[in-house]
């Protein structure tokens, strides 16, 4: 199962879809953040995180490591709400250690959710626009696992 990891910026909403599948690397995730950069990011976006389909665990120093270059690179800081969604019991351990790093240092709120209503919710994202984030979402997990 091959390394997935998709993005959509989308400034109408304010919102930054991560889709990440497969047996990940740190520099897998690492690589989707310096592609964000970019595009029309704005550190003030708020994040769903699909972490679902991801296959293995990220390690403490991984984690660690990511936190870092966040924290380093400074057009990625900005005040906002991330809703990672996790429901497996492999992805709940990379999303929780991430957490619990990202919490203390960086400025965001996190929160650890089953599904994407979920997501939608604590993002303060319509409800009206569930179709378009869960079609993207669906059409990047196609694209990995087909």
């Amino acid at each position: 199962m091959k390394a997935c990891s998709y993005y959509k910026i989308i400034p109408e909403l304010r919102l930054v879809i991560e889709y990440f599948g497969g047996y990940l690397s740190i520099e897998d995730v690492l690589e989707t953040k310096r592609q964000q950069i970019k595009d029309n990011y704005d550190p003030t976006y708020n994040f769903i995180v699909d972490y679902r389909e991801a296959r293995n665990i990220l390690d403490k120093n991984e984690l660690k490591e990511y936190v870092n270059f966040v924290k380093q690179n400074k057009e990625f800081i900005g005040k906002r709400k991330s809703a990672i969604i996790s429901n497996s019991t492999v992805s709940m351990v990379t999303t929780s250690i991430y957490a619990m790093y990202g919490r203390t240092a960086l400025p965001m709120d996190i929160a650890i959710v089953q599904n994407l209503y979920e997501a939608m919710e604590w993002t303060e994202i319509d409800k009206s626009h569930y179709k378009l984030v869960y079609q993207l979402l669906t059409e990047y997990k196609g694209n990995c696992f087909d």
